[in-house]
């Protein structure tokens, strides 16, 4: 999950998590666990520089990990680093919200350092203009605005045509590193599944990362592999 402070990685990838039975971890926490201080209190004894390195770190050291959902900070998507790691091991999902809806959420939270201006919404907003054309370079954008929820159908949310662009590519990326006569084309053609209650969203979300699930469950193993990967698909797909 990459966006600006405020977007709702954090709930919305603990909520797919959820859904799909995988487990959710933020960048963010695990950078403050390794170094028992907050982010706030990092920026202010080691500087920015110091945290982002840190935090490109941590984030490839979670990508190591078994599959799941990331939620990572606002500025870790800019390192071109972080943004090579994550196309590499998984699929980078932009939550797209408006600076006002951003402005709302966090103008009274003190937990963000970058925010400790004497204009902390013109700072928000040239984050924003800077921020905004590399999180357009994500595999897959939804959009977030005050009228959506993560009970909002994935469908009426997300830029079909761009995420099957992305999609396409990335499944053919992933195909020529599997065995001769394998393919993804029978679970990406599946039709999708588009529920209007309020768990709507992340079902069809789900469906689209399941793909990248089912590749990473591959290459720990061929047999359990398929196994877990095909499960996990048709779980999703029959919800």
């Amino acid at each position: 999950m990459v966006g600006m402070m405020g977007a709702g990685k954090t709930a919305v990838g603990r909520a797919l998590a959820a859904k799909l039975g995988v487990p959710f971890v933020d960048s963010d926490h695990e950078i403050e666990a390794a170094a028992n201080l907050t982010v706030p209190e990092i920026f202010e004894r080691d500087g920015e520089p110091f945290f982002r390195k840190r935090e490109t770190e941590v984030i490839s050291r979670l990508l190591d990990k078994e599959p799941g959902i990331l939620s990572t900070g606002g500025g870790a998507f800019l390192a071109e680093a972080n943004r090579e790691n994550i196309s590499a091991r998984g699929v980078s999902v932009w939550l797209d919200a408006d600076l006002d809806l951003l402005w709302n959420r966090v103008r009274y939270k003190t937990s963000r350092p970058l925010l400790r201006t004497a204009d902390p919404r013109g700072t928000l907003t040239e984050l924003y203009e800077k921020r905004v054309p590399i999180y357009r370079l994500a595999d897959m954008t939804v959009a977030s605005t005050p009228a959506l929820s993560i009970g909002v159908s994935f469908a009426s949310a997300v830029n079909v045509v761009d995420v099957g662009k992305r999609l396409d590519t990335k499944i053919a990326e992933l195909e020529q590193r599997m065995p001769l006569g394998m393919s993804l084309n029978t679970v990406y053609n599946q039709p999708s599944v588009v529920d209007d209650s309020v768990t709507g969203f992340l079902i069809n979300l789900a469906e689209a990362v399941a793909i990248v699930i089912f590749v990473l469950l591959l290459f720990m193993g061929w047999r359990s592999g398929v196994l877990m990967g095909l499960i996990l698909v048709l779980t999703i797909l029959g919800t």
